[in-house]
C-alpha cells in the first residue's frame, strides 16, 4: 500500500518543497481569486440601487442574460454564470411572476448577493 506522500509526490517535511508550492501553486491562485472578489465587490456597488442598475443594458445582461420567459436559465446563460461563480443574481422566476402581473420587478425585488467564502 502506498502512503499519501508517494501518491501526490509532495514531501511535506521539506521546506524547499513548501516554498516551491507556495510560489508556483498558491500565489497564482490567490491572484486569480483577488480578481474575482474585486469584480464581485464592484458589482455590489453597481447594484446598490437595483432600479437604476436595471436601466443599464450591461447590468441587465449580468442579471438576466439567458433567462427564458418562463424564468429558467438557458444552457450557458450569462446570468447563470454570474450566479454560480459570483453569487450575484435576481430570482428569475420571481421577476417573471412580477412582470406577468404588471408590477415593476425593480420596485419589489432585491439582488441576492451570496457571500463568497474562500
Amino acid at each position: 500500500m502506498e502512503n499519501y506522500d508517494s501518491v501526490i509526490g509532495f514531501d511535506y517535511t521539506d521546506s524547499e518543497e513548501w516554498k516551491r508550492w507556495i510560489k508556483e501553486e498558491l500565489l497564482p491562485l490567490y491572484k486569480q481569486l483577488s480578481i474575482i472578489i474585486g469584480l464581485r465587490e464592484r458589482l455590489e456597488d453597481e447594484l446598490a440601487s437595483l432600479k437604476e442598475a436595471l436601466n443599464r443594458e450591461s447590468v441587465r445582461a449580468i442579471l438576466l442574460g439567458g433567462v427564458t420567459e418562463e424564468g429558467e436559465y438557458k444552457p450557458n446563460s450569462l446570468a447563470k454564470l454570474y450566479r454560480e461563480v459570483l453569487g450575484v443574481f435576481v430570482d428569475p422566476k420571481e421577476r417573471v411572476a412580477y412582470c406577468k402581473t404588471g408590477v415593476d420587478p425593480a420596485d419589489k425585488m432585491g439582488v441576492i448577493l451570496k457571500r463568497l467564502n474562500f
